[in-house]
């Protein structure tokens, strides 16, 4: 009850939005199949994570989970969000963005976020800052991946010293455009599966 509390969001509150937020992704989908083209995407301004955007990332992770059962997908989440615990996990994020121990940023259009990138130390073995980025089908391969993620990093300045994040081998656009950013490969996880890259953040 204390870990809901601390969203400042009631059940009932939670429950309208996300009845509100999945209505409005259902007419969203059909906007996204006949409006988003590369001109449209470009007018997106990137902006920070905000503590009620839980609802709004709960509707963003269940498209991306949604999606997960489509061949040669890379953006997806492994797991079915629940409401709940997104609403908790991003009011946590927010807490641990004011402590000065993450950055985040989101994309939206028409009200729904179609894009979202992390850096946190709290969910990596060793409590190193690890880079998380989420774009919604539709939005790729426009530039959007990339202003979220260069406007996340800039924010990670005189935070950390460095940012790791993970990338499957055969996902070669997204390694291209990590290296463009300044990552550097530094080897695979444990697991063998995931190659692993690097940036420096410290000011030579």
């Amino acid at each position: 009850m204390r870990d809901m509390e601390r969203t400042h969001l009631s059940a009932q509150v939670v429950e309208n939005r996300a009845r509100q937020s999945q209505t409005t992704a259902q007419l969203f989908a059909g906007y996204l199949r006949t409006r988003v083209d590369r001109a449209y995407v470009d007018q997106i301004i990137p902006r920070t994570f905000l503590r009620d955007d839980g609802v709004k990332l709960f509707s963003l992770w269940g498209s991306l989970y949604r999606e997960s059962f489509s061949v040669q997908n890379f953006w997806t989440v492994n797991e079915e969000p629940d409401l709940t615990e997104t609403v908790r996990w991003g009011a946590k994020l927010d807490e641990r963005m004011r402590m000065g121990k993450a950055a985040a940023k989101v994309a939206e259009a028409e009200n729904n976020m179609v894009g979202f990138c992390y850096v946190t130390d709290e969910y990596s073995k060793n409590k190193e800052p690890f880079l998380t980025i989420h774009v919604r089908e539709g939005f790729r391969h426009k530039g959007l991946g990339r202003r979220l993620m260069e406007a996340t990093i800039e924010d990670c300045r005189g935070i950390f010293d460095a940012i790791k994040l993970s990338v499957l081998p055969k996902n070669k656009n997204a390694k291209e455009l990590y290296l463009k950013l300044g990552f550097v490969d530094i080897g695979m996880n444990d697991t063998g599966k995931y190659e692993r890259m690097k940036l420096e953040l410290r000011r030579s």
